[in-house]
């Protein structure tokens, strides 16, 4: 909260989200404000521990089971590294790939030419990099065209998806 103003990222798949999970608990730790993982006080770590709290807990305890399965993987450290952050840089593309992905899929040459396209042609475009698995803030640094403004045309696709079925 107090190292960088408003960071946020969109969590794209499962395995990510349950890596931010064990992060966020993990954090009091690393941080040196508590010696064992669930001890500091204003952590969610007892709503999953079962000692009750205002947490909605449904979501990760239906994912492990039961409480204890939970518990064990937020205590869980595998190594000295970060595991949030090496599975974030793991699964990164460099923008030139990124930008081969795209061509491969469009046939186009440069995305920075999405900018000058008619809106409908540029949306398609952007959609189409988005379900070909790069990420958001990859798409925005390559196309030079705002996160916020591609997660508004992934949303309107979406639905645009399911209306039509």
């Amino acid at each position: 909260m107090f190292q960088n103003r408003y960071m946020c990222e969109p969590i794209e798949d499962a395995k990510y989200l349950i890596n931010v999970f064990r992060y966020i608990h993990q954090n009091p730790t690393k941080a040196g404000l508590e010696k064992e993982v669930g001890e500091y006080p204003w952590s969610s770590f007892g709503c999953y521990a079962g000692f009750g709290g205002i947490a909605y807990t449904e979501m990760f305890l239906g994912h492990f089971g039961k409480g204890t399965n939970c518990i064990s993987f937020l205590k869980q450290i595998e190594d000295e590294k970060d595991e949030f952050l090496d599975y974030r840089s793991n699964s990164r593309m460099v923008d030139e790939e990124a930008i081969d992905r795209w061509k491969q899929a469009s046939g186009l040459e440069n995305p920075q030419d999405l900018q000058r396209m008619d809106i409908h042609t540029r949306d398609r475009e952007l959609y189409r990099m988005v379900k070909n698995k790069i990420p958001l803030r990859q798409i925005s640094r390559i196309t030079g065209i705002s996160r916020t403004s591609i997660r508004r045309i992934v949303e309107r696709k979406k639905e645009e998806e399911i209306e039509a079925l």
